[in-house]
């Protein structure tokens, strides 16, 4: 038997943004599984060892049974963590509904430290959107005497790579406890924008010498 402790679970196919590096690009969502159907998933990921899942892909806060789903697998044990573009946390209401559900870690992506960076990629008004939602975030633990891991990840692009001397004294000033920097999977959406990745920008540049 197949012994797993954590999975990334690409729980829906529909998104609020299209953003320019999307791996999973701009295609048709597909139907949703009921909730009786994520609970038999679940319990055979149970049964499997799984111990830790990660919610991601496009954006789970789409998904109608996400919160219900969150709060079946911390009721069984799981650990849980949310990768999210933050833009559907904009009231408290929102946050308080998914920090009831025992969510334990929250991951917000970004795409740079400006407006320039961040926002081409994103689209406009997301850094902003982000930014908001950390401080409202930190601001209901303070209040609800509660802790949540909160996190940020981030790909390297042409955009963001002249933020790079910038980056951490950036990030050190948000109410954040964990950030992640990858690259680019050129796929979907990046296809288009292939320039976007500074991975993909170097190995050009490479092969033309």
């Amino acid at each position: 038997m197949i012994n797993l402790s954590r999975i990334r679970w690409e729980i829906t196919s529909s998104c609020n943004l299209n953003c320019k590096h999307c791996f999973v690009a701009n295609n048709k969502p597909l139907d949703e599984l009921k909730l009786v159907d994520l609970k038999k998933i679940t319990n055979n990921l149970l049964d499997l060892g799984v111990k830790q899942i990660s919610f991601t892909s496009k954006e789970p806060l789409m998904h109608p049974y996400i919160y219900k789903l969150i709060e079946y697998c911390n009721y069984n044990g799981i650990y849980t963590v949310l990768i999210t573009n933050g833009t559907l946390l904009d009231s408290d209401e929102e946050i308080l509904r998914l920090i009831n559900t025992g969510i334990n870690s929250i991951i917000i992506s970004l795409e740079g430290t400006r407006k320039s960076s961040n926002d081409y990629i994103r689209g406009f008004g997301v850094l902003k959107k982000v930014l908001s939602t950390l401080n409202n975030i930190y601001n209901l633990e303070q209040k609800n005497n509660i802790k949540i891991s909160i996190g940020i990840q981030m790909s390297s692009n042409t955009l963001n790579i002249i933020e790079i001397d910038n980056i951490v004294e950036f990030f050190n000033t948000l109410p954040i406890d964990t950030l992640s920097i990858g690259d680019i999977l050129i796929d979907g959406n990046a296809h288009t924008y292939k320039p976007v990745s500074y991975t993909h920008l170097r190995a050009h540049e490479t092969s033309a010498h």
